[in-house]
């Protein structure tokens, strides 16, 4: 519950925010569904594109 902290992770992400539950569960709610039948294997970065901006990946996150 540290504000700073929170406003640190924030920072590293692109999108400008934390995910949303909701957002979380609809990546989980459509690898379950008919429409990924096809996917036999990936990686899905649910982020914000935290994992692509360069301070996360240098190691600031």
């Amino acid at each position: 519950n540290d504000p700073k902290a929170k406003q640190e992770v924030i920072d590293l992400i692109p999108m400008g925010y934390i995910g949303k539950p909701e957002q979380i569960a609809a990546c989980a709610a459509w690898l379950a569904s008919a429409e990924s039948s096809y996917v036999t294997g990936m990686t899905l970065y649910a982020d914000g594109g935290m994992t692509k901006y360069p301070g996360f990946q240098a190691g600031k996150g």
